[in-house]
């Protein structure tokens, strides 16, 4: 499964049954980036496409059981590949990574927030703001 693919995936098993242009526009891509996706996802059974109730011109494109399925087997081959990687780790590289969670789940929310509140700190807004070219880094506000 391609990642657009299960973006779109994702996105329907988060939000519900979608529009294309409403698929895109959360996606933030155009409608021709999503083109083909949602109906090589109806082929495969992953998706299910009906006439929009409110305008029959419109097609509504939900997430199928099948679909779920799909994205729970990908969740659970993803947890499998990370556990493995986190067993090769040294003591002291799994101390910093459990060190660099909280940011980790910072980024993480940023697409699907608008703000994220952090332990004892204010809530941010989720935009990347600015690169600094001297640390190599993208700051969050």
């Amino acid at each position: 499964m391609s990642f657009s693919e299960l973006a779109v995936l994702s996105r329907l098993d988060r939000e519900g049954p979608l529009t294309s242009a409403r698929l895109a526009a959360l996606e933030r891509v155009t409608a021709q980036a999503i083109g083909t996706i949602p109906g090589g996802l109806h082929r495969r059974g992953l998706v299910a496409r009906d006439p929009d109730p409110a305008d029959g011109r419109r097609v509504i494109t939900s997430i199928t059981g099948k679909g779920r399925d799909a994205l729970a087997s990908r969740d659970l081959l993803i947890t499998e590949r990370l556990a493995a990687a986190v067993d090769t780790l040294t003591p002291e590289e799994r101390r910093r990574l459990a060190d660099a969670l909280p940011i980790l789940a910072v980024l993480a929310a940023w697409r699907t927030a608008s703000k994220v509140r952090r332990p004892g700190r204010p809530a941010v807004s989720t935009g990347l703001s600015a690169y600094d070219d001297k640390c190599g880094c993208v700051s969050i506000c």
